[in-house]
């Protein structure tokens, strides 16, 4: 009989990797784990070695399991960690890590972004208060080249 591949639903993504499902681990995992649709999807997969060591933690506690199997699938994690983890319980509300790190990365564009025009605007109103009744014109280029991040703020923002 052949054996149909299947992915394994979890953080919203369906994994079809270890490599997957290392990014994507949340205590999910140990849902997966006691239903065994884990050791199914490892079957499908033929991971025999990943699969022996989840058999191996069947009937654990919750704790034990969660560091079972971190340790089968290379997940860092610390006791205090995995205890905290499991003493909260996870909401759909709650933003995942990798959610955080593009909220952070989207942030930090933003902020570059208004740092540029924070200098920009300042070096228009310095040329502007130096050109006093020269043509507008001359507000736009500047008196000497202003640079942030190795790039030139006018070049960058100028047109």
């Amino acid at each position: 009989m052949k054996i149909i591949k299947f992915d394994l639903p979890i953080d919203g993504v369906k994994v079809k990797t270890v490599d997957e499902l290392r990014d994507h681990f949340t205590l999910e995992i140990l849902a997966h784990a006691h239903s065994g649709l884990l050791a199914k999807w490892l079957s499908s997969r033929k991971l025999q070695d990943e699969l022996a060591a989840v058999k191996t933690l069947d009937g654990a506690e919750d704790h034990t399991l969660l560091k079972g199997l971190c340790e089968i699938f290379g997940v860092d994690i610390d006791d205090e960690i995995a205890s905290a983890m499991l003493n909260k319980a996870p909401t759909k509300t709650e933003i995942s890590v990798n959610e955080q790190v593009k909220m952070y990365d989207d942030l930090a564009e933003i902020v570059d972004l208004a740092i540029y025009q924070a200098i920009r605007l300042n070096c228009i109103t310095a040329n502007c208060n130096k050109a006093e009744n020269t043509e507008v014109e001359l507000c736009w280029a500047p008196q000497k080249e202003v640079y942030f991040k190795g790039e030139s703020v006018f070049e960058k923002y100028s047109g």
